[in-house]
């Protein structure tokens, strides 16, 4: 949830003076898809979607580079890959954007990415991020001078 928490505070400070986005990528990539990350931790290709699992998503493997690397997408990734890599090239050139939601404070609501679909939910991770938010991460997180021992 920290990867989770930090994208939400960061989202709250500057939804305050620009337009900001929150998305999280769902899907739990396939062990043949991403077999980086379940060398690291085997949960990560059994229903936990590690960090930066999205990568062969946002730039998905041609059919080359799947033969060439051993990479596979599994059934309805290759798909997803397509859709999801589309969404974010498309946002990143201000077109259609229709399904990005601003974020705001009061509404806390983010996209949820996952292969079966694309949906709006409020308040993901919400109890888990004002725990966090009252312990005092992210804002003192690095702070070297915090009295509080992390434990």
């Amino acid at each position: 949830a920290l990867f989770t928490c930090y994208a939400r505070y960061i989202a709250k400070i500057m939804s305050a003076s620009s337009p900001i986005f929150l998305s999280h990528f769902m899907h739990a990539p396939s062990h043949r898809a991403d077999p980086f990350n379940s060398a690291v931790d085997g949960t990560c290709e059994n229903g936990v979607t590690c960090h930066a699992a999205d990568l062969g998503w946002i730039f998905p493997y041609s059919r080359l580079m799947q033969s060439t690397t051993g990479l596979r997408y599994a059934h309805r990734e290759f798909d997803f890959a397509l859709t999801y890599s589309e969404a974010i090239r498309a946002f990143a050139h201000g077109k259609n954007t229709s399904q990005w939601k601003p974020y705001s404070r009061a509404l806390d609501q983010s996209l949820l990415w996952e292969v079966e679909s694309t949906r709006v939910t409020t308040g993901y991770h919400r109890e888990h991020c004002n725990f966090f938010e009252r312990m005092g991460f992210p804002a003192t997180a690095w702070d070297v001078r915090l009295s509080t021992v992390w434990i």
